[in-house]
C-alpha cells in the first residue's frame, strides 16, 4: 500500500494504525502543552499588567519601537 500523505519516517512494511496513533498522541500532547504554557503566560501577564505603571511602560516602550521602525524604514 502507498500513501504519499504520511511521514517518511512512518515504516510502510508494518501497521499505519498504531504508527499513526502513536504520532496523534505526541502532538495532541505537546498542542495541550503548548495551551497550557500560553495561557499561564497570560494570566501572569494580566498580574503584571494590572499594576498602574506597568501598563503605562507597555504603551510607551512599543510606541518608541515603532517609532524607532519608522525612523529605520525611512532612512533605509
Amino acid at each position: 500500500m502507498s500513501v504519499s500523505l504520511i511521514p517518511p519516517f512512518i515504516s510502510s512494511g508494518e501497521s499505519l494504525a498504531p504508527q499513526m496513533s502513536l504520532i496523534l498522541a505526541i502532538i495532541l500532547t505537546s498542542e495541550f502543552t503548548m495551551l497550557m504554557i500560553y495561557a499561564s503566560g497570560g494570566s501572569g501577564l494580566k498580574k503584571v499588567l494590572s499594576k498602574s505603571g506597568n501598563m503605562r511602560w507597555l504603551y510607551r516602550s512599543s510606541g518608541s519601537i515603532i517609532f524607532l521602525l519608522s525612523i529605520w524604514m525611512v532612512l533605509d
